[in-house]
């Protein structure tokens, strides 16, 4: 053997020896102070970072002061206080002021150059119609809509939160086994692109969840008053809690449906769940008060440099994953610490997020020690992949022609056809295309925020534009709509979703615009990113893939080098960036599917605890 020879050989062996220690290297966790707090003491010194709303000062920052909201969505009280008749005022003026139609491109048909004069037009008419009462003094078609469901606000941790509610959801398993197969035979339909085996994880969903039945039926003991766990649903931006009125109009109907069947009837029907649902808004969002730090130094009681830059700011996914955390808490669905200041007996919490609230719910899945979480289901995960066979079968997948794909399948050396589907059909280009086309808005609010604030304060129309583009295009029916039946996207948007865009854009954008624009800006300069860090602590997930996603197409694989245990994977075919909106019986199905499996290992484990202290 040559000198050269023997130094390639040295050298392949080094890089073999480095990827071997690479891949069985134990993962960099999350740092033990990004943890959320587990004692009183350890919460009031977070909430003391924060300015106490008006409506939180003066009391225990523990104390959640709830209080309810009479109009739900639509608290005419507030929105009045906050200028509706302005509101009302300014659309028509935006109206009577709208771009030049003479571009090229720009006419009702056009949309390559963004938002389109006919659609805002149609969209002022009947967002005016939408806000006023009835000719005999009823109600509006819009606050009819935005009153569907209670409302409340609460004190979480000194911040002021605004959520919509729906308590005792008493379900039995066959319902949910019911609305999964409904939903998975609706998914079947021709010229689907994802593997028929992923769609909402396939027949093995239906098999899982009467194994499930079987486990709760087995410890089918009805769960004590203020015991039922609760699911909290979080919205991203654009959006609010407005988003899930579909999904909450699904639940409470499939609830009213089960309650007239009765709960009897044999087999999984023997089982049943049940659980609270809350969907708050993000701080800042909607009726919820902005997170505004208190100062740093002494207020802090800490010299921490890494505090005290962010201090300077709003709050990063960190600090909204512990707010996350506070919910419940503060709802008496977990304890604030060991000796409790819980109003109920606790009961656990589930959490389902899109968009953001998928990125601080799977923070939340990283950082939460208490066991009161039971699970985090999200149908958008920012995760970076950290194991090198992970990152070189991702990268084969990519590069191997689609004839070569099978083959490496089988061989371990290529991602399963699920995550290459996921994964832009194996196309790296189209994956990075994609992004740079959808994320010039990202950029725009992480660099200044307030100067595009200052252009969208006080002008309805404008904002619409802005926030309803990232709407439309990313609402799969719609953006892809360029032709029959439509005329535009932005006409299949008001044909489908017709109050969608009023409710967003009436509760979330009266408050203030400067406040969610801050997100990304407050996010990206955080000393405290952890998307590449593996959890500390061994909450279970569920990852939920849209097929006509648009940002963050992240292979099911990446997720194992990031959570402890990962429970479910599952694909919903047909639905866009906003599933809520779109897709709310599937996304449900797959939720409830998610629950349904977790609650029953969880009262099998204890009901073997339960055995084991007898014995």
């Amino acid at each position: 053997m040559g000198p050269c020879a023997g130094a390639l050989a040295v050298a392949a062996a080094v890089a073999a020896a480095g990827i071997v220690y690479l891949q069985l290297r134990p993962l960099p966790v999350v740092p033990e102070r990004y943890l959320a707090p587990q004692s009183e003491a350890e919460w009031r010194t977070w909430a003391g970072q924060w300015q106490a709303h008006e409506q939180c000062q003066g009391a225990d920052p523990l104390e959640p002061a709830v209080r309810a909201v009479p109009g739900g969505l639509w608290d005419r009280e507030s929105l009045a206080g906050r200028g509706l008749t302005e509101l009302t005022r300014r659309i028509k003026a935006g109206l009577a002021d709208l771009p030049d139609e003479s571009l090229p491109g720009s006419g009702p048909h056009g949309w390559d150059y963004g938002m389109q004069t006919p659609f805002l037009r149609e969209l002022g008419a009947r967002w005016l119609a939408a806000l006023e009462p009835g000719s005999d003094g009823a109600p509006g078609v819009l606050e009819v809509a935005a009153s569907a469901f209670p409302a409340q606000t609460a004190c979480v941790a000194g911040l002021h939160t605004f959520m919509l509610r729906l308590d005792k959801v008493r379900l039995p398993v066959g319902a949910v086994r019911q609305l999964v197969k409904t939903s998975l035979e609706a998914a079947r339909g021709p010229g689907r692109a994802f593997d028929q085996e992923a769609l909402l994880a396939g027949p093995r969903a239906l098999a899982d969840l009467d194994a499930a039945a079987a486990r709760l039926a087995a410890h089918r003991e009805r769960p004590a008053a203020g015991k039922r766990p609760l699911l909290v649903l979080l919205h991203g931006w654009p959006s609010g809690p407005a988003e899930y009125l579909p999904v909450l109009r699904a639940l409470a109907s499939l609830n009213e449906t089960a309650r007239g069947d009765g709960a009897g009837g044999g087999g999984s029907l023997d089982a049943w769940i049940e659980l609270d649902v809350v969907a708050p808004a993000l701080p800042g969002f909607g009726g919820s008060a902005p997170a505004l730090p208190r100062g740093a130094g002494a207020a802090l009681g800490s010299d921490d440099q890494e505090l005290w830059s962010l201090r300077r700011r709003g709050p990063d996914a960190v600090d909204l994953a512990h707010w996350l955390a506070a919910v419940p808490r503060a709802l008496g669905y977990a304890a604030w610490g060991s000796t409790g200041r819980a109003s109920t007996p606790v009961g656990g919490y589930f959490v389902a997020g899109g968009d953001y609230g998928g990125l601080v719910a799977g923070v939340l899945g990283q950082v939460e020690r208490d066991p009161a979480l039971l699970g985090v289901h999200l149908s958008m995960w920012p995760i970076q992949a950290q194991r090198p066979l992970t990152l070189a079968r991702t990268a084969l997948t990519a590069l191997l022609p689609a004839a070569l794909r099978p083959a490496a399948r089988a061989l371990g050396a290529a991602l399963d056809a699920a995550d290459t589907e996921r994964f832009g059909n194996g196309s790296l280009a189209s994956v990075i295309g994609d992004l740079a086309m959808q994320s010039g808005y990202l950029h725009h609010q992480a660099t200044f925020p307030d100067t595009l604030a200052a252009a969208l304060r006080g002008n309805p129309l404008g904002t619409a534009a802005w926030v309803l583009d990232k709407l439309i295009v990313w609402t799969a029916p719609c953006f892809r709509a360029r032709g029959a039946p439509f005329a535009s996207p932005g006409a299949c948007m008001l044909a489908r979703y017709p109050l969608a865009p009023a409710l967003l854009m009436v509760h979330d954008h009266l408050r203030s615009v400067r406040a969610p624009l801050r997100l990304y800006r407050d996010a990206l300069r955080s000393p405290r990113s952890i998307t590449s860090l593996a959890a500390a602590v061994p909450a279970r997930a569920a990852l939920l893939s849209l097929e006509q996603e648009t940002l963050f197409r992240v292979p099911f694989a990446w997720a194992g080098d990031k959570f402890v245990s990962v429970a479910q994977t599952a694909a919903l075919p047909g639905s866009g960036h906003f599933a809520g909106l779109e897709a709310p019986r599937p996304l449900l199905a797959d939720v409830l599917r998610f629950v349904v499996g977790t609650l029953a290992e969880e009262r099998s484990d204890a009901g073997s605890d339960g055995a084991a202290d007898e014995l």
